[in-house]
């Protein structure tokens, strides 16, 4: 070990002082003063955050979501047979217009059985990239 110097046993010799007695009886008046957290302070408290918890959750969810009237597939008039997914996959490996004519007997057929019906196209019109 190495001998003392001078600084640092003078920081060694420093003691904390006692606190005075003006000081003692400002810290007593000042917590005798205090207000304290009573048990209906802590409730309402309480109450007022789960109240902002539950608004802060059902503000930010999402609304539900709107249930329309079901889809049900058209049925074909007695002897009429609707094409099969191969029928459209053939039809398409022949051409688009192929597939379309296909999906306009379709059509054809359903507006025969008394469905109502709606035009819808299934390919854009063709452009020179095509």
């Amino acid at each position: 070990m190495t001998p003392d110097t001078s600084f640092e046993g003078e920081l060694r010799a420093l003691r904390p002082r006692s606190p005075s007695p003006a000081l003692r009886r400002g810290v007593a008046r000042h917590l005798a003063g205090a207000p304290r957290w009573s048990a209906r302070g802590a409730l309402v408290g309480g109450l007022a955050a789960a109240g902002l918890l539950a608004a802060a959750v059902v503000w930010q969810s999402p609304p539900p979501p709107r249930v329309g009237p079901p889809i049900v597939p058209p049925v074909a008039a007695a002897g009429d047979q609707l094409p099969t997914l191969q029928a459209y996959r053939r039809a398409l490996a022949r051409s688009p217009d192929a597939l379309e004519a296909l999906l306009d007997e379709q059509a054809r057929q359903t507006a025969r059985a008394g469905a109502q019906v709606r035009s819808v196209r299934a390919f854009l019109a063709r452009t020179a990239d095509f």
